[in-house]
């Protein structure tokens, strides 16, 4: 509908709303005469509204520019544009009988560009540059899969990380077999199976391990020996200096090379016996050494044993033999020394009717390398001629 329609409209309902005023006058006027105590009251609200549709018309039928402060009076066109406006210039857009634009909209275009609508082009085609950028295909008939393959492929346009796809199921289908590559199948959480070469994990047969012998021990370093650590993994160690041996450490330690010194040797190998002769038993003697001797070795005196020679045997009179020690630094001005019997009772004694004693320990056992050791005859005995002390001792 447009404006003359709309004002012609409007010039009839004015001319209606006149006539009803007019009998609504006469009405009340011909009221006041028949009863002036209840005369025609026209309300407020009522004659209100026949002033505001008689502001909004002039007599003319045209909607005068007081109602409208935005519009020149008589010119409505910027809010309702007349039907000959219909797809004019700066008009608007018309409708096909199923609603739709009949004409391009002017932001429309077939060239991609920024804030524009796209339409096809002559060909009746969208240009490539309206998709996506990893289509990228001059003509969307072309196939689209062409190099799909590719594009996701190692060293492709868009190369797809196997840690970038999603979880597989909990299956076997990606199992490596012997017909075909594959993932690894799932751990079975027990650290004695391995991965074997069917693609099954399993325990390791002992009739599948290689023979082991000297001929596989190749890539070593020379001139080392080999042993087991903690961890059960093969170590090598040094050969030790000339002169040293291989020592245990205990159970649990590595071995090491060691000079070998007494604290290594059994006791049976350490121990060694001093003899000291006297043929002049007989004759006693307290000031002057029977016999002397200087041990070279460190040691601890365990036993001292003292037998007649021959086949004498003791008579009544007991003989009675001491042992005095010189400290190496004094051998040459320590005189007599001084005797390892604190305890005189002790010494070594044949009594009568006897031929071989063995004495009671000493009070002292330690022998420093280097000392000496001297035989006395405190008391001879009757019937002696000679004797044999020997003294066992332990090297330290």
């Amino acid at each position: 509908m447009d404006i003359e329609k709309i004002a012609q409209r409007l010039q009839r309902l004015w001319a209606q709303v006149e006539a009803n005023e007019a009998l609504l006058l006469k009405h009340a006027k011909r009221h006041d005469a028949q009863t002036a105590a209840d005369p025609l009251t026209i309300t407020s609200s009522a004659h209100a509204r026949l002033h505001t549709l008689q502001n909004a018309l002039d007599h003319s039928g045209t909607i005068s520019s007081t109602q409208h402060g935005t519009q020149a009076s008589g010119d409505l066109h910027t809010e309702y544009q007349k039907e000959s406006e219909r797809e004019a210039a700066s008009g608007y857009a018309g409708l096909d009988a199923s609603s739709k634009v009949i004409k391009d909209p002017a932001n429309a275009t077939a060239t991609p560009a920024a804030s524009k609508i796209p339409i096809a082009d002559a060909g009746g085609k969208l240009a490539a540059g309206w998709l996506q950028e990893v289509l990228a295909y001059a003509d969307l008939t072309d196939d689209p899969y062409a190099d799909h393959n590719a594009r996701h492929e190692s060293g492709g346009a868009d190369a797809i990380k196997l840690d970038d796809l999603a979880a597989p199921d909990d299956n076997t289908d990606l199992n490596v077999a012997l017909t075909k590559h594959g993932l690894c199948p799932k751990a079975p959480n027990d650290t004695y199976q391995f991965l074997r070469g069917d693609g099954f994990f399993g325990g390791i047969q002992a009739a599948a391990l290689p023979g082991h012998g000297p001929s596989k021990h190749t890539e070593g370093t020379a001139w080392r020996l080999i042993y087991l650590n903690a961890d059960g993994d093969e170590t090598e160690i040094v050969l030790g200096a000339d002169g040293t041996f291989l020592e245990s450490n205990g159970a649990a330690a590595a071995p090491a090379f060691t000079a070998i010194v007494m604290a290594h040797l059994p006791t049976a190998a350490k121990q060694v016996c001093i003899t000291m002769i006297d043929l002049d038993a007989g004759t006693a003697s307290t000031s002057v050494p029977k016999y002397s001797i200087i041990v070279p070795f460190a040691c601890t005196i365990t036993d001292i044993e003292i037998i007649l020679g021959g086949d004498q045997t003791c008579g009544a009179t007991s003989i009675i033999a001491d042992i005095h020690k010189i400290a190496a630094a004094d051998r040459d001005t320590g005189g007599t020394g001084t005797t390892i019997y604190t305890t005189q009772g002790n010494r070594p004694t044949v009594a009568n009717t006897h031929r071989y004693a063995l004495a009671t320990d000493p009070d002292v056992t330690a022998v420093a390398a280097g000392d000496a050791l001297l035989l006395y005859i405190d008391q001879a005995g009757s019937g002696v001629t000679n004797c044999t002390v020997t003294i066992t001792a332990t090297k330290t």
